[in-house]
């Protein structure tokens, strides 16, 4: 087992330190260049939701990603967790954007690509924040 965390400013320019953070772990841990992909394409909508979503754009507000590669019985889990400030939400209120009425909706898509890559573990929320909990099956 391996754990790495990450604490960043609310501001979209953190951006570049996290990709450069993902893919030294990535690499580091061997995933292949397609889970990278895939998985840095989650990690944005998921860091892009706790600033804008989560933090409200406060730059004073954190957002901490935590990663774990897990390896069991031949079983490669890599887990991550992107916890914000904000109030949290319902994973269940989020919209389809692929439902025909919410097709121009300006919320939802970011939770459906997450969701096409990871699996969505639990979304926690308390009076310091709201974390969601991702698990990957890295190739």
């Amino acid at each position: 087992m391996r754990t790495n965390s990450i604490v960043l400013a609310s501001r979209a320019e953190e951006w570049d330190a996290l990709l450069l953070w993902v893919v030294a772990f990535a690499q580091s841990e061997g995933y292949s260049n397609d889970f990278l992909s895939d998985l840095l394409c989650a990690m944005k909508e998921a860091f892009v939701n706790a600033l804008y979503h989560g933090n409200r754009d406060d730059e004073r507000l954190p957002v901490t990603v935590m990663m774990t590669a897990l390896g069991t019985d031949g079983t490669r889990v890599l887990l991550v967790e992107v916890r914000d400030c904000g109030a949290g939400f319902s994973l269940e209120a989020v919209a389809d954007p692929t439902d025909e009425q919410c097709l121009l909706c300006s919320s939802g898509r970011g939770m459906y690509i997450i969701r096409s890559i990871a699996s969505i573990d639990d979304i926690e929320c308390n009076e310091d924040g709201c974390s969601i909990k991702l698990r990957f099956a890295p190739f």
